[in-house]
Protein backbone atom coordinates (compact mmCIF):
# COMPACT_ATOMS: atom_id res chain seq x y z
CA UNK A 1 0.00 0.00 0.00
CA UNK A 2 1.54 3.30 -1.06
CA UNK A 3 1.62 6.44 1.04
CA UNK A 4 -1.11 8.14 -0.98
CA UNK A 5 -3.64 5.35 -0.29
CA UNK A 6 -2.74 5.22 3.41
CA UNK A 7 -3.16 8.98 3.67
CA UNK A 8 -6.60 8.87 2.02
CA UNK A 9 -7.74 6.09 4.35
CA UNK A 10 -6.49 7.98 7.38
CA UNK A 11 -8.36 11.10 6.27
CA UNK A 12 -11.52 9.04 5.74
CA UNK A 13 -11.24 7.51 9.23
CA UNK A 14 -10.69 10.92 10.85
CA UNK A 15 -13.65 12.36 8.94
CA UNK A 16 -15.82 9.49 10.17
CA UNK A 17 -14.72 10.03 13.77
CA UNK A 18 -15.42 13.76 13.57
CA UNK A 19 -18.85 13.12 12.03
CA UNK A 20 -19.66 10.65 14.83
CA UNK A 21 -18.58 13.12 17.52
CA UNK A 22 -20.64 15.85 15.89
CA UNK A 23 -23.75 13.67 15.81
CA UNK A 24 -23.13 12.62 19.41
CA UNK A 25 -22.87 16.23 20.55
CA UNK A 26 -26.07 17.12 18.67
CA UNK A 27 -27.91 14.13 20.15
CA UNK A 28 -26.78 15.00 23.66
CA UNK A 29 -27.97 18.56 23.20
CA UNK A 30 -31.42 17.45 22.02
CA UNK A 31 -31.68 14.82 24.75
CA UNK A 32 -30.64 17.32 27.41
CA UNK A 33 -33.22 19.87 26.29
CA UNK A 34 -36.03 17.30 26.24
CA UNK A 35 -35.74 16.47 29.94
CA UNK A 36 -35.87 20.03 31.24
CA UNK A 37 -39.64 20.77 31.26
CA UNK A 38 -40.69 17.50 32.93
CA UNK A 39 -38.08 17.77 35.66
CA UNK A 40 -38.79 21.42 36.43
CA UNK A 41 -42.54 20.82 36.51
CA UNK A 42 -42.11 18.09 39.12
CA UNK A 43 -39.77 20.21 41.25
CA UNK A 44 -42.12 23.19 41.08
CA UNK A 45 -45.05 21.05 42.28
CA UNK A 46 -43.46 19.90 45.55
CA UNK A 47 -45.50 20.70 48.67
CA UNK A 48 -44.10 23.25 51.16
CA UNK A 49 -42.82 21.84 54.44
CA UNK A 50 -44.77 22.56 57.62
CA UNK A 51 -41.81 23.93 59.55
CA UNK A 52 -41.48 26.40 62.42
CA UNK A 53 -41.03 29.13 59.83
CA UNK A 54 -37.92 30.68 61.38
CA UNK A 55 -36.73 33.68 59.38
CA UNK A 56 -32.95 34.21 59.15
CA UNK A 57 -31.68 37.77 59.54
CA UNK A 58 -28.43 38.99 57.98
CA UNK A 59 -26.37 41.06 60.41
CA UNK A 60 -22.80 42.16 59.59
CA UNK A 61 -22.41 39.38 57.04
CA UNK A 62 -23.65 36.66 59.40
CA UNK A 63 -27.03 34.92 59.23
CA UNK A 64 -28.87 34.73 62.56
CA UNK A 65 -31.95 32.77 63.57
CA UNK A 66 -33.78 34.35 66.50
CA UNK A 67 -34.71 31.39 68.70
CA UNK A 68 -34.14 29.82 72.09
CA UNK A 69 -35.03 26.20 71.31
CA UNK A 70 -32.93 23.50 69.64
CA UNK A 71 -32.02 24.25 66.04
CA UNK A 72 -32.43 21.39 63.55
CA UNK A 73 -30.20 21.08 60.46
CA UNK A 74 -30.67 18.49 57.71
CA UNK A 75 -27.52 17.77 55.70
CA UNK A 76 -27.75 16.11 52.27
CA UNK A 77 -25.26 15.52 49.46
CA UNK A 78 -24.60 13.71 46.17
CA UNK A 79 -27.96 14.24 44.47
CA UNK A 80 -26.19 14.12 41.07
CA UNK A 81 -29.03 15.84 39.23
CA UNK A 82 -28.50 15.86 35.45
CA UNK A 83 -31.71 17.52 34.20
CA UNK A 84 -31.80 15.65 30.90
CA UNK A 85 -33.91 12.95 29.28
CA UNK A 86 -31.21 10.41 30.13
CA UNK A 87 -31.66 11.17 33.81
CA UNK A 88 -35.39 11.82 34.21
CA UNK A 89 -35.90 8.61 36.19
CA UNK A 90 -32.89 9.10 38.46
CA UNK A 91 -33.62 12.81 38.91
CA UNK A 92 -37.17 11.92 39.94
CA UNK A 93 -35.86 9.45 42.52
CA UNK A 94 -33.44 12.04 43.90
CA UNK A 95 -36.14 14.70 44.12
CA UNK A 96 -38.55 12.27 45.77
CA UNK A 97 -35.90 11.32 48.32
CA UNK A 98 -35.17 15.01 48.96
CA UNK A 99 -38.87 15.72 49.37
CA UNK A 100 -39.48 12.79 51.74
CA UNK A 101 -36.44 13.47 53.92
CA UNK A 102 -37.18 17.17 54.27
CA UNK A 103 -40.85 16.58 55.10
CA UNK A 104 -39.95 13.87 57.60
CA UNK A 105 -37.22 15.87 59.35
CA UNK A 106 -38.90 19.30 59.13
CA UNK A 107 -35.55 21.06 59.67
CA UNK A 108 -34.94 24.74 60.29
CA UNK A 109 -32.12 24.76 57.73
CA UNK A 110 -31.00 22.41 54.93
CA UNK A 111 -27.28 22.15 54.10
CA UNK A 112 -26.51 20.67 50.66
CA UNK A 113 -22.88 19.57 50.68
CA UNK A 114 -21.68 19.01 47.17
CA UNK A 115 -22.05 16.87 44.04
CA UNK A 116 -25.57 18.16 43.62
CA UNK A 117 -25.27 18.14 39.83
CA UNK A 118 -23.41 15.98 37.31
CA UNK A 119 -22.64 17.91 34.11
CA UNK A 120 -20.52 15.15 32.48
CA UNK A 121 -22.33 15.05 29.15
CA UNK A 122 -21.15 11.65 27.91
CA UNK A 123 -22.76 9.94 30.91
CA UNK A 124 -25.50 12.35 32.00
CA UNK A 125 -26.71 13.76 28.68
CA UNK A 126 -26.04 17.36 29.69
CA UNK A 127 -23.13 19.63 30.53
CA UNK A 128 -25.48 22.37 31.72
CA UNK A 129 -24.70 22.62 35.43
CA UNK A 130 -26.65 25.88 35.57
CA UNK A 131 -29.87 24.14 34.49
CA UNK A 132 -29.12 21.36 36.98
CA UNK A 133 -28.74 23.96 39.73
CA UNK A 134 -31.99 25.57 38.56
CA UNK A 135 -33.75 22.23 39.07
CA UNK A 136 -32.44 21.94 42.63
CA UNK A 137 -33.25 25.55 43.52
CA UNK A 138 -36.77 25.17 42.14
CA UNK A 139 -37.29 22.15 44.38
CA UNK A 140 -35.90 23.91 47.45
CA UNK A 141 -37.99 27.03 46.82
CA UNK A 142 -41.10 24.84 46.52
CA UNK A 143 -40.26 23.21 49.86
CA UNK A 144 -40.00 26.70 51.37
CA UNK A 145 -37.03 26.24 53.71
CA UNK A 146 -33.80 28.24 54.02
CA UNK A 147 -30.85 26.30 52.64
CA UNK A 148 -27.18 26.62 51.82
CA UNK A 149 -24.94 25.00 49.22
CA UNK A 150 -21.33 23.79 49.24
CA UNK A 151 -19.98 22.86 45.79
CA UNK A 152 -18.39 19.45 45.18
CA UNK A 153 -16.01 18.35 42.45
CA UNK A 154 -18.80 17.03 40.19
CA UNK A 155 -20.70 20.32 40.22
CA UNK A 156 -18.17 21.77 37.78
CA UNK A 157 -16.89 18.91 35.64
CA UNK A 158 -14.48 19.75 32.80
CA UNK A 159 -16.58 21.16 29.98
CA UNK A 160 -19.39 22.35 32.26
CA UNK A 161 -21.46 25.25 30.96
CA UNK A 162 -20.49 27.63 33.78
CA UNK A 163 -17.55 27.91 36.16
CA UNK A 164 -17.63 27.30 39.91
CA UNK A 165 -17.68 31.02 40.55
CA UNK A 166 -20.64 31.56 38.19
CA UNK A 167 -22.45 28.59 39.69
CA UNK A 168 -21.85 29.87 43.20
CA UNK A 169 -23.13 33.33 42.24
CA UNK A 170 -26.26 31.71 40.81
CA UNK A 171 -26.97 29.88 44.07
CA UNK A 172 -26.27 33.01 46.07
CA UNK A 173 -28.85 34.95 44.05
CA UNK A 174 -31.70 32.53 44.71
CA UNK A 175 -34.48 33.06 47.28
CA UNK A 176 -33.98 31.23 50.61
CA UNK A 177 -30.35 30.38 49.78
CA UNK A 178 -27.96 31.60 52.50
CA UNK A 179 -24.71 30.80 50.69
CA UNK A 180 -21.80 33.24 50.63
CA UNK A 181 -18.36 33.35 49.04
CA UNK A 182 -15.19 32.15 50.72
CA UNK A 183 -11.79 31.17 49.34
CA UNK A 184 -10.24 28.19 51.10
CA UNK A 185 -7.36 25.82 50.34
CA UNK A 186 -8.63 22.39 49.30
CA UNK A 187 -5.81 19.81 49.37
CA UNK A 188 -7.76 17.07 47.60
CA UNK A 189 -8.24 19.31 44.54
CA UNK A 190 -4.80 20.91 44.69
CA UNK A 191 -6.35 24.32 43.96
CA UNK A 192 -8.14 27.11 45.77
CA UNK A 193 -11.78 26.73 44.73
CA UNK A 194 -14.63 28.91 45.83
CA UNK A 195 -16.40 27.30 48.80
CA UNK A 196 -20.00 28.34 49.32
CA UNK A 197 -21.19 28.04 52.90
CA UNK A 198 -23.99 29.21 55.13
CA UNK A 199 -23.02 31.40 58.06
CA UNK A 200 -25.55 31.02 60.85
CA UNK A 201 -25.30 32.20 64.45
CA UNK A 202 -22.91 31.79 66.17
CA UNK A 203 -21.20 31.71 62.70
CA UNK A 204 -19.41 28.92 60.91
CA UNK A 205 -15.62 28.50 61.04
Amino acid sequence: MNKSIRKKRLIAVLAGVLAFLGMLALTLGVVGAAGLPANLAYAAALTPVQSRGLTPVLEDGVWHFDMEEDFKILQLSDLHLVNSALGVKNDRKALEALNQLVHRARPDLVILTGDLSYPFALLSGSRDNLAQAELLCTAMESLGLPYAVVLGNHDSEPGSKVSREELGSFYQSRPNCLSSTRERRSPEWGTTPSIWTARTAPSWP
